[in-house]
């Protein structure tokens, strides 16, 4: 299926073997007497993984057009599952509607964490359950098209909202804002960590950047290099990046193309309530918490 349907006509022959048959065997005797290179240095092939993802994390102007159709299409997935979205229905149900809304255009879940404030309050990665949302939701999304990831994360609220979790929540607005500021050509991984780490600090919170990843480049996987506290790694213009920050159950995230004279937004919010986060000067929006009536 995959030489008929994925990559007809690029010129790579078929090889076959059983399937009982240990996959090394195969690669040992297709890679035998030549000189190959892999990602994972298998069977005595020369390991080129830094140079395969670095052209994986470049992105051609083709990827970039693919790019912006995926975080248009997940955008509009995860908040349309938000606001259809009721207290008595359990996570799994939201997963199972976000799920059809994406599979139904051709676009694969890679990951979804769907919890209702209790649980996301108690676990920053939470799958969903059998469990009713009450009277918070927060969805967090990676999913693939066109061979790339788009991750983002919204929070839906039903009747009002806790003043104490809006304010958490815009916390994450302002860590984000940090980040994506930041994420600019030639600025140094490590060095954007540490500008948000001053937030966290600043804002009362200087420990929940160690709770969980902050996040990093994004491309074919939905994070292709993780950011680091001590990460040497240059943001360029062409690649993508999707930070996570999060603050006591409060989340936010998007997907930002980096380009030479400031970002691209690919998940940009669409019927979404945002907010303007001012980082030296410029106005950077990010969404807020919609609050439904019910």
């Amino acid at each position: 299926r995959t030489f008929e349907e994925e990559v007809a006509g690029l010129g790579f022959q078929l090889k076959e073997s059983r399937w009982y048959d240990p996959a090394e065997r195969l690669l040992e005797d297709i890679t035998r007497g030549r000189k190959v290179a892999s990602d994972s240095g298998a069977c005595g092939t020369t390991n080129e993984l830094d140079k395969l993802r670095r052209l994986r994390i470049n992105l051609t102007e083709l990827e970039r057009q693919r790019y912006r159709l995926l975080g248009c299409a997940v955008s509009h997935a995860v908040e349309a599952a938000c606001r259809s979205a009721r207290p008595g229905e359990s996570e799994q149900e939201v997963a199972g509607e976000l799920a059809h809304r994406l599979l139904r255009h051709g676009i694969r879940p890679v990951s979804m964490h769907v919890a209702g404030g209790d649980r996301m309050s108690q676990f920053r990665l939470a799958i969903p359950k059998d469990e009713p949302i009450g009277r918070r939701l927060t969805i967090s999304l990676a999913a693939h098209a066109y061979g790339l990831c788009a991750s983002l994360t919204r929070t839906v609220c039903f009747g009002t909202a806790d003043q104490e979790f809006l304010d958490r929540h815009h916390v994450c607005g302002m860590i984000d804002a940090t980040y994506i500021f930041f994420s600019r050509p030639g600025e140094i991984g490590g060095d954007v960590l540490r500008r948000a780490q001053r937030i966290y600090e600043k804002t009362g919170w200087p420990y929940e950047w160690i709770l969980m990843p902050q996040g990093g480049v994004t491309a074919y996987s939905p994070c292709e290099v993780p950011i680091l506290p001590d990460s040497p790694f240059r943001f360029r213009a062409g690649m993508a990046v999707a930070w996570t920050p999060s603050v006591a159950g409060a989340r936010t995230g998007d997907t930002m193309l980096i380009g030479d004279q400031g970002f691209d937004y690919l998940t940009r919010p669409e019927q979404w309530p945002t907010v303007l986060v001012s980082v030296k000067g410029l106005e950077i929006e990010r969404p807020s918490v919609l609050v439904l009536d019910v």
